[in-house]
């Protein structure tokens, strides 16, 4: 909502734009309106590059469209998000993990308890492989999204064992 008046306030500024909707969470099958997750960070990413070489606007849009139609992502947490103002969520007690889960604490699709990170891995890459099943070919890029919860090395046993799943 926030970003489609932002836009239209551009417009009646005078100032081109457009609106691109990301839709890269994969975990709940045949969704109506994906959600936009991590994924968009790729997009931005892509989108600016194209930008900074001095392409137009329109094809700037083209390049972002193509990137956003070939990201998948996935979301995962130990922990329920609390939004500013309001109590934290309580849907995850003692040693449960959510699966699908959105960016402001929306409910994922599966909870299960707390297992190795490798299966934890392993749980996440057979949501993207699911969803992506010959989609793309390789390479690829994978971007595991912190937000800072874990330090350095658990982190790196992660990305270890996410690389390893793949």
């Amino acid at each position: 909502l926030n970003f489609g008046i932002a836009v239209e306030k551009a417009k009646k500024a005078g100032i081109p734009c457009r609106m691109l909707m990301v839709k890269d969470d994969v975990a709940i099958e045949n969704a109506l309106q994906p959600r936009g997750i991590a994924g968009t960070v790729f997009v931005n990413k892509v989108a600016g590059a194209a930008a900074e070489r001095g392409y137009s606007l329109d094809k700037v849009y083209e390049i972002a469209s193509a990137a956003a139609e070939n990201v998948f992502s996935v979301g995962m947490s130990m922990t329920v998000c609390a939004i500013p103002g309001s109590a934290p969520g309580d849907r995850l007690h003692g040693d449960l993990v959510e699966y699908g889960l959105g960016i402001h604490g929306e409910p994922g699709v599966e909870r299960t308890p707390l297992s190795s990170s490798k299966q934890t891995c392993k749980r996440l890459v057979e949501y993207l492989t699911n969803a992506v099943d010959g989609k793309i070919g390789r390479p690829y890029a994978v971007l595991i999204n912190n937000l800072g919860s874990l330090p350095p090395l658990e982190m790196s046993i992660v990305v270890a064992d996410c690389c390893s799943a793949l």
